[in-house]
This record gives C-alpha cells, structure tokens and sequence, in this order.
C-alpha cells in the first residue's frame, strides 16, 4: 500500500488569504485610474525616496510602542497633486522596501499593502472627484 504525499508547501492563514482579494482590487481600481492621473515623473520620483525613507527613519514613541514617520506627508501630497494611482505607487512603495528591512510576517506585509494602498485610492478618487 502506497503511503499518501506529504506537501511541503505552506496552506495560507486564512487571514492572508482575506486580505489577497480587497488587494488586488485596489491595485486593479489603481491601474484602471491610472491613465487619469498626472504622471509628473521629477515630482513622483522626489516623492517616493521621501516616503521610504521618512518611513525607514520613523521614531518609536516609548508608552505605545507605535512608530511615527513622515511618510503620510508624502504620500498625501503625491496622491492631491498626481492623483490615486501615483499615491497608491507611493504608497505601495513605501511598504515593500519598509517590509525589505525589516521583514516583518506575511499577514502584517498584506495588512499593510492593503491599507497604504486603499487609502490613496480613495481618497485620492474622492479628492480628483470634488474637484
């Protein structure tokens, strides 16, 4: 009698797997608002080494234990000067090269692709919207 296969591949946590979905929908949402925003590439390419690395050097208060950077600035100013798609660039940036340093779980890397990624997607839609 055969003995049954044992993978070595690691079945996702279900957590992972809930923020796989609203993740490629914003970046599918940020590809589909591309051609609507302003690709100033001099401005982008100040903008991301300035939200990596304000995020790189973030301070970590001593009561709460939450890190403070400046790369919301960024990526704010990224997403009301070029629109959702380029602050979701900046954004998405930020956290992949943060995540390179200090690599943190795949569940928090998700969680956190998700957030500055949907952020600047909406409020950057919101904000071009309004105006």
């Amino acid at each position: 009698m055969a003995e049954p296969e044992h993978k070595c591949v690691a079945e996702p946590e279900p957590a992972a797997e809930a923020e796989l979905a609203p993740l490629a929908a914003a970046l599918l949402a940020a590809v589909v608002l591309a051609p609507e925003a302003n690709w100033d590439l001099p401005l982008l390419a100040l903008l991301i080494p300035l939200s990596v690395i304000s995020d790189l050097r973030a301070v970590e208060t001593a009561a709460w234990r939450v890190k403070i950077s400046g790369s919301l600035l960024a990526i704010v100013t990224a997403t009301a000067l070029l629109g959702a798609a380029p602050g979701v660039v900046v954004g998405v940036s930020t956290i992949l090269v943060s995540w390179l340093r200090s690599r943190y779980g795949e569940t928090d890397l998700l969680i956190n692709l998700l957030v500055y990624a949907t952020f600047p997607l909406i409020s950057g839609a919101l904000f071009h919207f309004a105006i």
